[in-house]
């Protein structure tokens, strides 16, 4: 079946490719009211002069003075934990320093760790084939995983993760 416009004699055929060309091409656009014009004045703020480039660098030269002052407080050789122990989240917090951020649920943005701990953790060392280790430690609410092991001739200990249980 084919539709066919009063006013301009094109053919659709659907019904509401009809109504929908008869709002869009044959209304004439409402008609706005016009208002006297308002008279601006003048702001004596001073206009910011920095742009988001000089923010952003900003931001990364901030975040990487912040990275440098933890590093140098990050552990440099194996944590020491053991499979079936426990620890305290006092030996976690002398393991990593305060400016430690974390993923929790691996969303972002990356919150400080030391407040999301908890009083104890069982501990679970798993080695792989390549001579590192994956620990997790499994609270009543929270895990914390990480890895360690050797890379270019040191040893690393990575940035622990949290989930919740």
């Amino acid at each position: 079946m084919v539709f066919n416009c009063k006013i301009c004699d094109k053919a659709f055929t659907t019904e509401g490719g009809l109504l929908l060309h008869g709002k869009v091409a044959h209304t004439e656009p409402p008609t706005k009211e016009t208002a006297p014009p308002k008279q601006i004045t003048e702001s004596k703020k001073p206009k910011k002069s920095s742009s988001s480039l000089t923010d952003s660098d900003s931001y990364i030269k901030e975040k990487i003075a912040k990275y440098n002052a933890m590093k140098k407080k990050w552990p440099k050789k194996a944590t020491g934990m053991i499979n079936g122990e426990k620890t305290s989240k006092k030996n976690l917090t002398k393991l990593f320093p305060p400016e430690t951020n974390v993923f929790f649920n691996g969303k972002l943005p990356a919150i400080p760790m030391h407040p999301k701990l908890e009083a104890s953790y069982a501990v679970t060392v798993r080695e792989m084939k390549n001579e590192w280790i994956a620990i997790t430690l499994t609270g009543k609410k929270t895990k914390v995983t990480w890895k360690e092991g050797p890379l270019s001739k040191k040893y690393r200990v990575m940035i622990p993760t949290m989930q919740t249980k």
